[in-house]
């Protein structure tokens, strides 16, 4: 009776009766099964969907937490072996997996899609975590692995479809952003990369174009990267008209163009000196800055060679009225009343104040007054109330830079 060995094999036997115990029973309030022929089980043993551990020597029933060649497991107080998230006294969390019989899982691995990675004492490792000179986000309450875009502390962060912490350019949806080198933050506002000037908004994006900063406009240019020559301070429409016709004159003589003496002598201007005359004075009664209205004009018509939709006998120098496909505008008797119909119309733009003469303006009642008192504003794309004169993005700085370029500044 009790316990009996024989061929390597151990029986139980009952101690009343002598006969032979199969199954689950408890011995001095241990636990042990023999299979149905009464051999003691050990290690290993599975039944009706749940496993067990049995001791290798004695066969009694493992509780509690224990390691089988190295590898940990923990067994419930009835013995079967856990699987699944158990969440340890002392704050860690710990997986054990259905999929390797209830092994606590260690490095990396995958539950249900997502991924954790858990530290050599089977803790989850949670927050920052560095491995082969990569960095890698865990979250703080279940120990996930983050992906893509994210904030920590309120900073912004991004990693790769692996949880791979990204720095340095990255490229998204047609959208650049700069993630800092060291610890992978999100860059905003004004940095240098190489001795280069960038500037990304407050969400990050890398800025490119014509930007306002202050009174300042600043260009970028397709990589991103500050143009300096090309920075502009905001500019007026109207204001005193500081720039004499003589200097007018002389910026028209440097960009090397002909006067079209025939054609505009028939509206009055036989002379480059006689339309910067009329463009100073017209501008001057309507406080519009004359050398703005020069600019325009040149930049409109090529410097008066014209050649587009508007034809110079119309003597419409700003494009008043063509629109676009084909429309030639509206035509004036004169270069006079035409200078005069586009200093109206800055002026509609530039602010509310009455016109000084009669309008000759077709155009002028269209316009939203004071919505574009600079310069850099008349390009609609530019405008903060997206209105303006023109729908050509940085037309107004294409103004502005000409009239750095000529000294008429």
């Amino acid at each position: 009776r009790g316990w009996y060995d024989e061929g390597g094999r151990r029986y139980r036997l009952d101690r009343d009766d002598g006969h032979l115990w199969t199954g689950w029973y408890t011995v001095d309030g241990v636990w042990y099964c023999s299979d149905e022929n009464g051999v003691l089980r050990k290690g290993w043993y599975d039944e009706g969907g749940r496993r067990y551990r049995l001791d290798r020597d004695d066969g009694h029933l493992w509780t509690g937490s224990f390691t089988v060649d190295g590898v940990w497991y923990h067994a419930l107080p009835d013995g079967e072996v856990y699987s699944g998230w158990i969440d340890g006294s002392d704050g860690g969390r710990y997986y054990y997996d259905p999929a390797k019989g209830g092994a606590l899982a260690l490095g990396w691995f995958a539950v249900d899609g997502g991924r954790y990675y858990a530290s050599p004492d089977g803790s989850l490792v949670r927050g920052w975590y560095d491995e082969g000179g990569r960095r890698y986000r865990l979250d703080r309450d279940d120990g996930h692995l983050w992906t893509g875009w994210y904030t920590v502390d309120g900073v912004w962060y991004c990693s790769d479809e692996n949880g791979v912490l990204r720095k340095g350019w990255y490229d998204e949806g047609g959208r650049r952003y700069r993630l800092d080198r060291d610890d992978g933050h999100l860059w905003t506002g004004w940095y240098t990369v190489d001795g280069v000037w960038y500037c990304s908004d407050e969400n990050g994006v890398l800025n490119g174009g014509w930007q306002l900063n202050g009174i300042y406009y600043y260009y970028y240019n397709s990589n991103g990267e500050l143009v300096p020559s090309k920075t502009q301070e905001l500019y007026y429409v109207a204001g005193d008209c500081v720039v004499s016709p003589e200097k007018m004159v002389d910026a028209f003589r440097m960009s090397g163009a002909a006067y079209p003496s025939v054609d505009l002598a028939k509206g009055g201007a036989p002379t480059i000196d006689d339309f910067c005359r009329i463009v100073y004075e017209e501008a001057t009664a309507e406080g519009i800055r004359s050398q703005v209205v020069f600019c325009q004009a040149m930049l409109e018509t090529g410097w008066l060679r014209f050649g587009g939709d508007v034809s110079i006998g119309q003597f419409n120098f700003a494009g008043l009225g063509a629109v676009g496909g084909g429309a030639s505008g509206a035509s004036f008797p004169d270069v006079r009343t035409g200078i005069r119909a586009q200093v109206q119309h800055l002026k509609a733009y530039a602010n509310s104040e009455l016109l000084v003469k009669e309008c000759v303006d077709p155009r002028f009642s269209y316009v939203q007054r004071g919505v574009s008192e600079y310069v850099q504003w008349l390009g609609i794309p530019n405008n903060p109330q997206g209105k303006g004169w023109a729908a050509s993005d940085g037309y107004g700085m294409n103004i502005v830079e000409m009239l750095m370029r000529y000294g008429l500044w």
